[in-house]
């Protein structure tokens, strides 16, 4: 979706190492927030201190509980959480 924000570090492919300081990883593709999270790292980090998402589905729905998931501090491998959504819509 070209409405969609772009991926921190390029998109799709792209090797970052910030993610994980012990190695190289892939940077994750935006549909990585349709997944429940499995591990620090795991997410969708996008370009810039803000962004957007654009879900598209096939039939319209009526959503009755929205649900935003970071890492605490104690499992961050950094040890801080300051990318953490502040803000955020769902419209």
């Amino acid at each position: 979706e070209a409405r969609t924000s772009k991926s921190y570090g390029g998109g799709q492919g792209k090797k970052t190492w910030w993610l994980f300081p012990f190695g190289f990883s892939s940077a994750n593709p935006p549909e990585a927030v349709l997944q429940p999270p499995s591990a620090p790292g795991t997410c969708w980090a996008f370009q810039g201190s803000w962004g957007h998402m654009v879900i598209r589905l096939p039939e319209q729905i009526w959503p009755t509980a929205f649900t935003i998931w970071h890492i605490s501090e104690a499992i961050s491998p950094s040890g801080e959480v300051s990318s953490a959504p502040k803000e955020f819509a769902v419209s």
